[in-house]
């Protein structure tokens, strides 16, 4: 083999070894850099599933609770009226599939549409545990509405029972007020998550009862099964949410989000887990690519450096022994660039070209910084995101505490937001959260922190001092609402809305942050209910009780 030939082999041997070094601790870190914030992002979308199941759970149960306090229900004297009356409530919150009360020897005195009037029920738990104490039953297949119902997807209905005790004047309990909460309520949940994880290809939901049974999956098929995974034990055994890298039964690995779903207020739970996946080939393909387009250049680089070789293997010798050592140094961390020659052209291509790879490697390492910053924000509006703040609230409350602050939350709920979306479309949905995106940045001072949590909800962060807490936090609730009260450009359509605010103090009204939310969210409750577009302080309401205060209690904005 001659002389030329080997040099340019050499060459072409050295430049793609150094490529390749190089490429591979790039795409090292980036593939950990990656598979965190794919793991934590389905962490997050698991968390947001059992929450959001757990609230809306609360809710609904605190719904049925209000409606035991209606005369009409309590003492059905007139069943016509009372009928109208449970056929107008379900319209209102259509995910109770039936309404009933019962008498207190477990007969259907009234329901909607009239359905199972005069049966006996008394063997249904339902009951039984309904003229006891409020009962929430988890999920089972439903039994006597099975034919009496509208099904128009054919699958297995399934309820949720929610009942209360009515009691007279005495307290004396005189029968139940009993419902049946669809379960596709849950799948309603799932669904709309998933539109807002759109930007992840093959993601599937599942929710895992107490006993391992399948509650919930994307493949009916797998509804009933029982799964056994590292996942479920984790999010039990830890009582939050985290990722794994775990096989399932059909044998292939995913990436597995998981979260437990521990109720809310005061309800307790069912000791659901959800769990969140996505095949490790979707979901690490940008990996994959990064690995190939690195290949790619060192391979073009290599083949660039052998012809280079065989032409000027005279000039080459020298400067290439050069540059195969700083190659060397850059690999090791002791340069930062390839050395310019001012010799032969070819030799200062070669070394131009090295650097070339060196900044297209960095650029790609600080396109994985930004994609690394993409993940802390919203993508429609551009704030910060639910995993931002609690970046935020680990170096927000050690501050306040040294600097004796509280930290105010104020979470914010966009009035009659649904109504734009049904009659304007999701597009100009889209435009008035930007907006509101906008004017939420405008308000916020340094140092304060506006956050979306995904819907029509958002919050802000702030740092008050200790003995003007409500006054400064009153104030910038003051302008949020009257910021949102002024009509917002749709696309050249006059759209007008406004907001509820909660606003809660950690550490006068929570100790934790998690806790700080609860609280900021009934006040934020307790303000749609005194008739929106004014804000609440979390110490009035539950200084009042959980449901409906006075407007007396609340500071209104208009």
């Amino acid at each position: 083999m001659s002389l030329r030939l080997q040099t340019a082999m050499a060459l072409a041997a050295a430049i793609l070894a150094v490529s390749l070094a190089v490429g591979a601790m790039v795409t090292h870190l980036a593939a950990e850099r990656l598979e965190t914030d794919i793991g934590d992002g389905l962490a997050e979308l698991a968390f947001q599933m059992a929450d959001k199941l757990d609230r809306d759970m609360w809710a609904r149960s605190s719904e049925v609770r209000t409606l035991t306090v209606i005369d009409d229900l309590r003492t059905p004297d007139d069943p016509e009226r009372a009928r109208k009356l449970i056929d107008a409530l379900q319209e209102a919150i259509p995910t109770f599939s039936w309404i009933g009360v019962l008498s207190s020897d477990g007969t259907v005195l009234v329901a909607s549409d009239g359905i199972l009037e005069g049966v006996n029920i008394a063997q249904r738990p339902v009951f039984q545990e309904g003229i006891q104490d409020r009962f929430i039953g988890d999920v089972h297949d439903a039994v006597l509405l099975a034919s009496l119902l509208p099904n128009p997807t054919g699958e297995p209905m399934k309820f949720v029972d929610i009942a209360y005790p009515l009691r007279d004047a005495d307290g004396v309990p005189t029968g139940v007020l009993a419902t049946h909460l669809s379960w596709a309520w849950a799948k309603d949940v799932r669904r709309s998550l998933l539109q807002n994880a759109a930007q992840r290809s093959e993601v599937a939901i599942y929710i895992v009862a107490k006993d391992n049974t399948v509650l919930l999956a994307d493949d009916a098929t797998e509804i009933g099964t029982h799964l056994d995974l590292t996942a479920i034990r984790a999010a039990r055994e830890t009582g939050g949410n985290g990722w794994t890298l775990e096989v399932w039964p059909d044998g292939e690995t995913y990436v597995t989000g998981y979260a437990a779903a521990n109720g809310h207020q005061d309800f307790e739970g069912f000791g659901w887990t959800v769990l969140t996946r996505q095949s490790t080939a979707a979901a690490f393909a940008p990996i994959d690519s990064l690995a190939r387009q690195v290949a790619v250049w060192g391979i073009g680089l290599a083949l660039g450096a052998a012809a280079l070789g065989w032409l000027g293997i005279g000039l080459l010798t020298r400067p290439l022994a050069e540059i195969a050592a700083t190659a060397e140094r850059i690999r090791q961390g002791s340069a930062t660039e390839i050395p310019h020659f001012r010799g032969p052209r070819e030799i200062a291509a070669l070394s131009d070209a090295l650097n070339r790879l060196i900044d297209g490697l960095r650029h790609t390492e600080t396109a994985l910084d930004s994609m690394s910053m993409a993940a802390l924000h919203d993508q429609l509006t551009g704030l910060p995101n639910r995993m931002a703040l609690e970046s935020y609230f680990e170096t927000a409350v050690p501050r306040a505490k040294r600097e004796r602050k509280q930290v105010a939350l104020l979470y914010i709920d966009l009035d009659d937001f649904k109504p734009v979306n049904d009659t304007l479309g999701h597009a100009a949905g889209d435009l008035v959260l930007k907006g509101v995106a906008g004017r939420l940045t405008e308000i916020r001072r340094g140092g304060e922190i506006a956050a979306r949590l995904g819907g029509d909800e958002f919050v802000m962060a702030v740092l008050v001092d200790d003995d003007a807490a409500r006054s400064e936090a009153g104030v910038i609730a003051d302008r949020i609402v009257r910021a949102m009260l002024v009509p917002f450009d749709a696309d050249g359509r006059t759209v007008s809305i406004g907001c509820s605010v909660g606003v809660g103090f950690l550490p006068a009204d929570a100790q934790t942050v998690t806790e700080l939310f609860e609280r900021a969210d009934s006040a934020l409750y307790a303000a749609k209910e005194a008739g929106k577009s004014g804000y609440a302080f979390a110490e009035d309401v539950h200084s009042r009780g959980k449901f409906m205060p006075s407007n007396k209690s609340l500071s209104s904005a208009s």
